[in-house]
């Protein structure tokens, strides 16, 4: 089975919600405030 992403590209089913990436699949920090908005106060 051959993969066209590099090993270190996470599929959309190992992406995490809260952390958010970019759509090459680099993760992205408090993309849109989304970690605010889910973290409790």
């Amino acid at each position: 089975m051959s993969d066209p992403r590099p090993d270190n590209t996470p599929t959309p089913d190992e992406v995490d919600p809260v952390e958010g990436t970019e759509p090459d699949g680099t993760p992205v920090e408090n993309p849109s405030g989304l970690t605010r908005v889910l973290t409790p106060a």
